[in-house]
């Protein structure tokens, strides 16, 4: 599958599409797309609350509902590395790409372990 990279708009695929998509997913709140309501996840809303455990567990469970977004990728593990007063967050994820998931073909596979995003 090929994007668009948009930062740069030059051609994007493989492991970079689906982690700009991922990331697209998670900084997009639900509800905010016009014909697709379920889109993006809860994350957003979850920035500016306490950072107690169950706001932890919270981010992480809505970091990881990205995966019914993107059929390329199966998060297995996600902890947050960094949390600041600015709001941002980092996550360091592994898991499993599929470069063809998203034709419904899970035979070939690639681990992704220790990805670092962070999100402001």
């Amino acid at each position: 599958m090929t994007g668009i990279n948009r930062e740069t708009g030059a051609a994007l695929e493989g492991w970079p599409h689906v982690l700009q998509s991922l990331i697209d997913v998670w900084t997009t709140p639900k509800g905010t797309r016009v014909m697709l309501r379920d889109y993006g996840c809860d994350l957003i809303g979850l920035i500016d609350r306490p950072a107690g455990r169950d706001t932890v567990l919270e981010v992480i469970m809505a970091a990881m509902d990205a995966e019914s977004w993107e059929p390329r990728f199966r998060i297995k593990q996600c902890e947050i590395t960094a949390a600041g007063a600015d709001g941002a967050f980092s996550f360091l994820f592994s898991g499993i790409y599929y470069p063809r998931g998203h034709l419904g073909d899970f035979s070939v596979y690639e681990p992704r372990d220790n990805v670092l995003v962070r999100l402001a």
